[in-house]
């Protein structure tokens, strides 16, 4: 009965030790996506940002949208129905 006993408690660690191993595995391989993800989600802004510059010449589209980047067109910023050049 002993050394069944003792037979049992080593195929109990020895499954335990493969689980442990799982685990750290399963880890490494979350982390090496998670930073994989985090490189690839700027990759694609910075790709995106290029895309629309190239294509209109400003961000945003060239009066599309009223968000040009005033210091790459030269403009001053659009007015957005505030008191900007108007006397009060």
């Amino acid at each position: 009965m002993q050394r069944f006993r003792l037979a049992l408690a080593c195929a109990l660690l020895a499954a335990l030790t493969g689980v442990a191993v799982q685990a750290i595995l399963l880890l490494h391989a979350a982390t090496v996506a998670t930073r994989a993800l985090a490189a690839a989600v700027s990759a694609e802004i910075q790709a995106t940002r290029a895309d629309m510059f190239n294509k209109t010449g400003t961000f945003g589209g060239a009066g599309k949208s009223g968000c040009e980047d005033p210091v790459r067109t030269g403009a001053p910023p659009p007015d957005r129905g505030g008191t900007a050049g108007r006397s009060v």
